[in-house]
């Protein structure tokens, strides 16, 4: 597959995962966030298999153990994840969630840390360092000694922990497993979690004949592109140029969120514009000194 072709695929990931935020408080306000992911995810899992069954797609035999790490990946990184974030949306802002999910380069070095006994140097601690400093001075306005976080930002801070987690797990538990099969089990035992929880605490879903046109296309648009696509290019992504490389794409989701935010008639704070450069300047520290290392190894070689 074209190098190219994989950077501006996840390119375009981003952005669409940037405008979700936006997408999400266009719905109608009656529906609640686990109904809304559900449907999101249901319409999702219907275009995947739908795919599947016209176009055959190469699988493996799994084990009893990846069976049980595909079931965590899909409840922790999907089902956490957009439960999380969907909710967020009542109690925080576009711009706010996406400068906090634009830290997972660093929060995925934390967990890499500790799973995949991952040693950072000075310089991608200093990264480290910066990009939390960049999400505290958002969550706090900018007073660092009285840190109260709304309860949005709390949660989509949980998000960016599934985040995480899904993008760690991924590299240490699904070696050799193909995308399509990844995509297909994450996707069918994260959305089962969702359509319970969403029938059990909401009712909302009550009354999906009242979903209007401007619900369905936006539901049609997350559930297709941001999705099914979306989550195909970035895994395909990451295996091609490594997770480090392809989690750093997460920092230009601010840049996309307040260039979306302008065109709908908004302006970012100066906590929101000074935090987003704290959190870009942290992920570039963390790359760079990858990228440079690299290079030093191969001119050796």
């Amino acid at each position: 597959m074209n190098i190219r072709f994989i950077w501006f695929g996840m390119l375009f990931c981003v952005f669409c995962w940037a405008s979700h935020f936006s997408l999400i408080r266009a719905l109608s306000p009656w529906l609640e966030p686990a109904t809304a992911a559900a449907i999101r995810f249901s319409l999702a899992c219907l275009i995947l298999l739908l795919y599947q069954k016209l176009v055959p797609v190469k699988s493996v035999p799994l084990t009893f153990n990846q069976k049980w790490q595909l079931l965590i990946l899909g409840v922790v990184g999907i089902s956490g994840q957009n439960i999380a974030i969907f909710a967020a949306m009542d109690y925080t802002t576009e711009v706010n969630g996406a400068i906090i999910l634009s830290n997972l380069p660093v929060m995925a070095m934390l967990l890499s840390m500790v799973v995949l006994r991952f040693r950072p140097s000075r310089q991608q601690i200093l990264g480290l360092l910066l990009g939390v400093s960049g999400v505290i001075f958002v969550v706090s306005r900018g007073n660092f000694t009285q840190i109260q976080a709304s309860f949005g930002d709390t949660l989509i801070l949980l998000g960016l922990c599934t985040v995480a987690f899904y993008t760690v797990f991924i590299k240490k538990w699904m070696a050799g497993i193909p995308v399509e099969q990844t995509l297909r089990w994450t996707l069918l035992t994260g959305t089962a979690p969702i359509i319970f929880y969403a029938l059990a605490m909401e009712t909302s879903w009550q009354h999906l004949s009242e979903i209007t046109t401007k619900d369905s296309l936006i539901f049609l648009f997350m559930a297709a592109i941001g999705t099914v696509i979306g989550f195909y290019i970035w895994i395909k992504g990451t295996q091609i140029v490594g997770p480090e490389k392809s989690s750093s794409m997460m920092n230009l989701m601010p840049v996309f969120a307040v260039l979306i935010s302008l065109f709908q008639g908004a302006l970012p704070n100066q906590f929101q514009l000074i935090g987003m450069c704290l959190v870009m300047s942290g992920v570039f520290l963390i790359n760079f000194k990858r990228a440079s290392m690299r290079t030093v190894a191969r001119v050796r070689g």
